[in-house]
């Protein structure tokens, strides 16, 4: 923790590094925590271009790389299923991955007939609009902890919805 003396805790749980940030040593503008390495930096591999729907298919495919490639595929205007027999609500639908299936299904209404969402700069993460240009979806990675921001939302929020709990949404200039 940079200005600080102290060692910040943190775990890792797969491929993902969870860092507990103190309260007692957040900086209320940017905190900023310095990470070494023990030798150059590696990363996995990450989604770049857009996924068919072949692609989903591939039995070889890992479940959260392909969920990844998903949300960002439709982030960027290019959305997997719009050739595909998905529907709004999910039911009859299947993929060669049981675990992918059941991510569709249960996410079923961002994914049908989903356009590209925000800019990048406007949210952390991936977002689609629904067809209608009514319904902004935001694909939250992880489980959130936090408020979610939304950087310039200019409209009025009739209804914030998760399955999961309930999050503060905080908009305008962050």
């Amino acid at each position: 923790m940079l200005g600080h003396q102290m060692h910040i805790p943190f775990r890792k749980e797969g491929s993902t590094v969870k860092i507990t940030i103190p309260s007692n040593v957040e900086d209320t503008d940017v905190t900023v925590v310095a990470i070494r390495l023990a030798e150059e930096l590696s990363l996995e591999k990450t989604p770049t271009t857009a996924i068919t729907y072949a692609a989903l298919q591939d039995t070889s495919l890992k479940t959260q790389y392909a969920v990844e490639a998903i949300t960002q595929s439709i982030s960027e205007g290019n959305n997997p299923f719009d050739k595909s027999n998905l529907s709004s609500d999910g039911l009859n639908y299947s993929l060669t991955d049981s675990n992918l299936t059941r991510w569709v299904t249960k996410h079923a209404e961002a994914l049908y007939k989903t356009t590209k969402g925000m800019p990048k700069g406007h949210f952390i993460g991936s977002s689609a609009l629904s067809a209608d240009k009514q319904t902004l979806y935001l694909f939250v990675k992880g489980i959130p902890t936090g408020p979610i921001a939304i950087k310039g939302l200019r409209n009025i929020i009739t209804t914030c919805a998760n399955s999961r709990r309930r999050h503060n949404v905080r908009t305008g200039n962050i």
